[in-house]
């Protein structure tokens, strides 16, 4: 008989994430995700949202009935997903994920964070909307839900960095000075 461990572990492979960084996905103690497979046991109500958020069926993951995958794969509106609105006419019926919105806030901030360092509001609002497009597009068509890459949190945060400390304002009249 399959276990919760044994569809956490599922869910872990079909992400094709090890235990450690499903941890450090869902802001988890180090060894937290291999005790879910291990102990079965059932994650804390954030992280079962999270999973929702990525499309994962809450009935299928909790008793093992249905499907792995929502019918859509991805959150549908009311469930976490804000509408996106278009500015020009394209597609109607995009949503904006709030998972993947969130994780890349997270990872700008963690990355702010371990630098030392802080953006000007603006500068961190480009940064993470940059993050999350390169996310959602890269999940298009992909069998897996999207995510950030840390790589490119990474390289797209030390471009912000630079970016901001060479717009320095002149006195206090807001007027910027280029390098």
């Amino acid at each position: 008989m399959v276990q919760l461990g044994d569809r956490l572990k599922t869910v872990r492979e079909f992400l094709g994430e090890t235990q450690k960084t499903m941890s450090r996905r869902f802001r988890l103690g180090e060894n937290t995700w291999q005790s879910y497979e291990l102990n079965g046991k059932l994650p804390k109500g954030e992280t079962l949202s999270e999973l929702a958020a990525l499309g994962i069926d809450m009935n299928w993951l909790l008793t093992g009935r249905g499907r792995m995958r929502t019918a859509a794969g991805r959150p549908e509106s009311g469930d976490g997903a804000l509408p996106l609105l278009q500015r020009e006419s394209g597609a109607s019926g995009s949503v904006l994920d709030l998972a993947l919105l969130s994780e890349a806030v997270a990872l700008v901030e963690q990355g702010l964070a371990d630098r030392g360092r802080r953006l000007s509001p603006r500068a961190k609002g480009h940064l993470v909307a940059a993050l999350y497009g390169l996310a959602a597009e890269e999940g298009e068509g992909n069998s897996r839900p999207p995510g950030v890459s840390p790589s490119a949190v990474a390289h797209l945060l030390w471009l912000a960095l630079q970016m901001d400390e060479a717009l320095q304002p002149l006195d206090g009249d807001g007027t910027v000075r280029l390098p």
